[in-house]
């Protein structure tokens, strides 16, 4: 623990790499910064980082415990482009907790927890890759929730097994490859929209469901648009566009409700709807 008298803007600097059964890194105050320079591994119990203004992680530092809290205002990836921090949870009745993710430059972020997963803040790495994935040891159903805007160069949200669920409740977009995968149930919330270079959400999904009233919209901005079967619970109405082709499995909307298909061409392709 920094600044223990709550008097100041001080530094907990972490160079060497601790390995211990639990782990506390804190400030005291509001403006202190918890600075990480080497990978933290918590092997039994919970890794977390708190009461500070700023936890930062340089290139390639790696966190890993049986449950992952961050409750720094904001966690910050200050390593060099395509350099990549990964953050795990072990358990499956543990998770990762995050603030509000930066970026000095544009590092990947690789999420991955053997229980639940919820993207509850924002997230904004730049160009570089985000990776998100729960039940990574494949052994119940769990659910990946993204509640904060995620902004990346690439983005990819996973389950592992065949009962797991991927909730989303916000637009997500980015200028690569989107990809939704690994889950038996994908929910898009009342108006949420997905798009992405290319948006891919048909591998090991079992059901893309549109949950509230209003229009989803799916869009390939560069590339193509390949979905699961898509159902609905409420009156959803699903607008599907791609520069290229599009591959929709199935679509069931239920009381009359719109779909809109469109690959758009140009002078040098010729695209396909399937």
């Amino acid at each position: 623990t920094a600044d223990t008298n709550s008097n100041g803007s001080n530094t907990l600097a972490v160079t060497g790499a601790p390995t211990a059964g639990a782990i506390t890194l804190s400030g005291t105050g509001t403006g202190d910064t918890i600075d990480i320079n080497a990978s933290v591994s918590a092997t039994t119990g919970a890794l977390t980082i708190q009461n500070a203004a700023l936890a930062d992680l340089a290139d390639s530092v790696n966190l890993t415990g049986a449950g992952v809290s961050i409750t720094a205002t904001t966690l910050n990836l200050s390593g060099a482009d395509a350099s990549t921090n990964t953050i795990s949870s072990t358990g499956d009745a543990n998770t990762i907790s995050l603030p509000s993710v930066t970026a000095t430059n544009n590092p990947n972020l690789t999420l991955q927890s053997q229980g639940d997963l919820t993207i509850g803040s924002t997230i904004n790495i730049g160009t570089g890759t985000l990776s998100a994935t729960v039940d990574t040891n494949n052994n119940g159903s769990n659910t990946l929730a993204v509640n904060g805007t995620p902004t990346a160069g690439a983005i990819t949200l996973s389950g592992t097994g065949t009962g797991d669920t991927i909730d989303i409740n916000v637009d997500v977009s980015t200028a690569g490859a989107l990809t939704i995968q690994n889950a038996a149930r994908v929910d898009l919330a009342a108006n949420v929209d997905l798009s992405g270079g290319s948006v891919a959400a048909n591998s090991g999904v079992t059901e893309i469901r549109l949950t509230g009233a209003g229009t989803n919209t799916v869009t390939g901005t560069a590339g193509s648009v390949n979905l699961g079967p898509v159902i609905d619970s409420a009156n959803a109405n699903l607008t599907v566009s791609a520069t290229t082709d599009v591959t929709l499995v199935a679509v069931t909307l239920n009381d009359g409700r719109a779909l809109w298909v469109t690959p758009v061409s140009d002078a040098n392709r010729t695209n396909t709807l399937q």
